[in-house]
């Protein structure tokens, strides 16, 4: 897993359309998505025009991981990325927990793991609150690191 993804809804075309289109440069362009179908409404589409490639969108009937996997056109980075999808409607405090974690070099945890243990940590009140977020605000796009991306640990 590299990191993380705290998209605003459970409509998967404006979300993708949104990670693509402001996704770091420094990583190539997104080509492909592959999602797991339980963290998004019903998707019809297999191919939608971001703002400079087109992107195909795939799925495992089954899958229920909580990760996208981005395919990049970029030959001089990692090819594919993995990234934590973190449920739209989570709280600031319990995302961030599940982003960080993800975005950990040391975890060994699935998905589903991750979101799991942020969830009961919230609910059992062990997250400690916020009192500094650094510096960082929430871009209106609600992509871009910083914001509701998380990846490689920024």
């Amino acid at each position: 897993m590299d990191g993380a993804w705290w998209p605003y809804s459970r409509d998967l075309v404006p979300e993708v359309l949104d990670l693509v289109n402001h996704f770091p440069s420094a990583f190539g362009r997104i080509c492909r998505v592959i999602y797991s179908t339980p963290d998004w409404d019903r998707n019809v589409r297999r191919r939608i025009q971001a703002d400079r490639v087109f992107v195909s969108l795939g799925s495992f009937p089954k899958d229920d991981t909580h990760l996208v996997m981005l395919r990049s056109t970029s030959p001089r980075v990692s090819r594919v990325l993995l990234l934590l999808v973190v449920p739209p409607e989570w709280d600031e405090r319990t995302a961030r927990h599940a982003m960080l974690v993800a975005a950990s070099p040391s975890k060994a945890a699935t998905g589903r793991a991750i979101l799991e243990e942020s969830r009961d940590l919230d609910l059992a009140g062990r997250l400690s609150h916020w009192e500094d977020d650094g510096g960082e605000s929430k871009s209106p796009s609600g992509t871009g690191i910083g914001s509701r991306t998380n990846a490689d640990g920024d």
